[in-house]
């Protein structure tokens, strides 16, 4: 299969750009904060999902969720707010480089 990685990247650069204007249409009707919150049950779910599909041990300590709460909130919360105002900003194709 000559060629598979090439168009692996191909089809990440492109699912990256077409999300990227998506993402700029969306923020712009609901505004970067609620669609960063609209999109955190979908991406819980879809973890739970991955979790359950892989078996993936759920046993977790109390220091260990603490610490991936913390990323999560960040990461997700915080970075995905600040990525959809930087969209709403300085638009799509710029935005998605920062």
């Amino acid at each position: 299969m000559t060629g598979l990685g090439e168009m692996a990247g191909l089809g990440a650069a492109a699912t990256w750009g077409i999300a990227s204007h998506v993402n700029s249409a969306v923020a712009r009707r609901t505004g970067a904060t609620r669609l960063a919150m609209l999109r955190l049950p979908g991406m819980l779910l879809f973890c739970g999902l991955l979790c359950a599909a892989f078996g993936v041990d759920t046993a977790v300590t109390c220091d260990a969720f603490l610490l991936l709460s913390l990323s999560g909130f960040l990461g997700i919360g915080l970075g995905d707010i600040m990525l959809y105002r930087a969209i709403l900003i300085i638009g799509p194709t710029m935005g998605i480089l920062v």
